[in-house]
């Protein structure tokens, strides 16, 4: 039941095809390798590449402490990445 509620969370963001308000309130939007957002498809492979990195013992979100870029799994999978807002 715990995890439940993490992955209805986010899949709904998923399927709305929008940054969650966790992300809205600390000014962070979801982007693309070339600074677009992100086409859902991208948003749902995204998702996909969470639950692998959280199956594989949590290896894909620890990933971002030696890669160079510090992306997590996640991140390689759909090709998008977490950015600031820039005003």
């Amino acid at each position: 039941m715990l995890s439940t509620v993490p992955l209805v969370y986010k899949l709904l963001w998923t399927f709305a095809g929008r940054d969650s308000i966790g992300m809205q309130e600390t000014r962070l939007r979801l982007v693309d390798f070339d600074g677009n957002p992100p086409s859902r498809t991208r948003r749902y492979h995204r998702l996909a590449g969470s639950i692998i990195s959280l199956l594989a013992a949590g290896m894909g979100l620890i990933w971002v402490f030696v890669d160079e870029d510090a992306l997590t799994w996640h991140d390689h999978i759909s090709g998008t990445f977490p950015a600031i807002v820039e005003e």
